[in-house]
């Protein structure tokens, strides 16, 4: 009894040790729908120098006031705050947040899947109002 009580301590360690490490995030294949030519158009985007980092925040460090979120996305090279994130119940899973955007990660598969849906259901109708899924891969720093 006493060496199962002992596995689930250094499990339940472990999986909090896995979430808590910084992780560096890189795009690789994005597609969408870009406003150009007077008309909406399916369009391939050009992530391979899109990168983040997903990291516990620091104490202070929220998003608009939030402070339930522990975790936040970061775009490297820019200094505006990215998105809030929750950890999960289930151990490595992440999902962040905006009224925009959603940035869904798993430690277990490295890979996150990351939308931006402001554009075409907002009426705007422009080539900044592009609207994208992008895939990429994530790994420990």
């Amino acid at each position: 009894m006493k060496l199962k009580f002992l596995v689930l301590v250094i499990l339940s360690i472990l999986a909090t040790a896995a979430r808590a490490d910084p992780w560096l995030c890189a795009g690789e294949e994005s597609t969408g729908f870009i406003f150009q030519n007077g008309k909406w158009e399916q369009a391939k985007f050009n992530v391979e120098n899109e990168k983040y980092i997903l990291r516990k925040l620091k104490e202070g460090e929220h998003f608009f006031g939030a402070k339930k979120q522990t975790y936040g996305l970061f775009t490297i090279g820019n200094d505006i705050s990215g998105l809030p994130c929750d950890d999960l119940s289930q151990p490595g899973m992440f999902i962040c947040l905006s009224s925009n955007s959603e940035f869904k990660f798993s430690t277990k598969s490295g890979r996150f899947l990351m939308t931006h849906t402001s554009g075409y259901w907002g009426g705007k109708d422009d080539a900044e109002s592009a609207t994208f899924i992008a895939i990429g891969r994530c790994s420990k720093i």
